[in-house]
């Protein structure tokens, strides 16, 4: 299952050696499945969206039939595979994509879009921050003044996050507008700073730029395109060659359309 141990045996040196090698006799010993709560048989009972994840791993939304409540699970690749719950108590949250180290999941049941960061890249951690350079990159990305010595300068930048902080309800939720999204049902990364998003309430599919400000996602919201006539809600988008595609239920059944 190890990636190491082929990058080893297939070195250029290791094989020179081989080639005046009649054969090689070597005893192989499988490696046993070891079943723990996170891997065991049902862990992962209904899964009804599916991406791309942290290296090594996908993600998944699980969802509970009897409470309308989802689960945003890592998949790690392996087996068996190990389930590892990041997310709990997604209300209605029906699907989901992954760009750039951030996963964003549509929760209908709260109007909202949240989202879990794996790399880092959207909360500053001041704490971390021990050389001014490093300082200076955040103040100047955030436009702030870079004068003045290493601890004024984490002052300056920490007093800038926590006026930020008490302005926003939620930090793990990009902060939608000017137009709200009333049902968030289907959601994908156009590119690491645009998202396609539907709203089946007010029937269109959103362009959503996003932009960070070291405490959470702004996405400014703008008016796509107007659900087909026969579709009544969305499932699922994907783009692909500057074409976005469209999974939707219809009054005659499913219907998938394309837009350029």
């Amino acid at each position: 299952m190890a990636v190491e141990p082929i990058i080893r045996l297939t070195r250029p040196d290791v094989l020179k050696v081989l080639e005046n090698v009649k054969f090689v006799v070597h005893t192989i010993v499988p490696e046993q499945y070891r079943f723990w709560k996170s891997n065991k048989r049902g862990v992962c009972p209904h899964p009804i969206a599916v991406s791309n994840g942290p290296t090594g791993s996908i993600l998944a939304l699980d969802y509970n039939i009897e409470t309308g409540l989802s689960r945003l699970l890592t998949i790690r690749l392996h087996q068996p595979a190990d389930v590892s719950v990041v997310r709990d108590g997604l209300r209605d949250a029906r699907d989901l994509c992954f760009i750039d180290g951030i996963a964003f999941v549509c929760e209908r049941g709260k109007s909202a879009i949240p989202f879990v960061e794996f790399e880092g890249k959207v909360r500053i951690c001041t704490k971390s921050l021990k050389r001014r350079a490093e300082l200076l990159s955040h103040l100047k990305a955030l436009s702030l003044p870079t004068d003045g010595t290493v601890p004024v300068l984490c002052q300056r930048l920490n007093e800038h996050l926590g006026a930020i902080s008490k302005s926003i309800d939620s930090a793990e939720h990009v902060q939608i507008h000017p137009n709200r999204l009333s049902k968030p049902s289907a959601i994908c990364a156009a590119s690491n700073d645009l998202l396609f998003c539907s709203d089946d309430e007010s029937q269109y599919i959103y362009q959503v730029t996003m932009t960070f400000d070291g405490v959470t996602i702004h996405g400014n919201a703008m008016k796509y395109t107007a659900y087909p006539s026969s579709i009544v809600n969305l499932f699922s988008i994907t783009v692909l060659d500057q074409c976005a595609f469209f999974l939707g239920a219809s009054s005659q059944g499913w219907a998938i359309q394309m837009r350029t």
